[in-house]
């Protein structure tokens, strides 16, 4: 395959510059976000860690997906393929990130137990 030559003129390079700029300033405010972390309650109610509740792009596709929880393995349902690990009372017990998995406050864990709701330690 062979692509057609691209234009260079003046109104694509304030496009692309314009684009870049928009890009730049969208990936600030997202690590300002991280850093002050100002909707830390309202994230730790949805049993979400800083990256999977600001960073906010998630894609699924379009068929209603059933899942078992990583821990105690009830059954969950999503309107699309992006499920959550966790079920919320697994995910708030154990101070984990309903979607990823990882610690609701990205810390690092020194100890590796973590129980299911059925009071199973893993």
């Amino acid at each position: 395959m062979r692509a057609r030559k691209i234009q260079i003129n003046l109104a694509t390079i304030e496009f692309d510059t314009q684009h870049a700029r928009d890009i730049m300033d969208h990936t600030i405010k997202r690590a300002k976000c991280f850093t002050d972390d100002q909707h830390k309650d309202s994230r730790h109610q949805r049993n979400e860690c800083p990256v999977c509740y600001y960073y906010g792009t998630r894609i699924g596709g379009s068929v209603i997906t059933e899942v078992e929880c990583a821990l105690c393995g009830e059954p969950m349902v999503f309107g699309n393929t992006c499920t959550d690990k966790l079920c919320d009372v697994c995910a708030r017990t154990n101070k984990l990130c309903k979607h990823c998995g990882g610690d609701i406050d990205v810390k690092h864990r020194r100890k590796r137990t973590i129980k299911s709701k059925t009071g199973k330690r893993g």
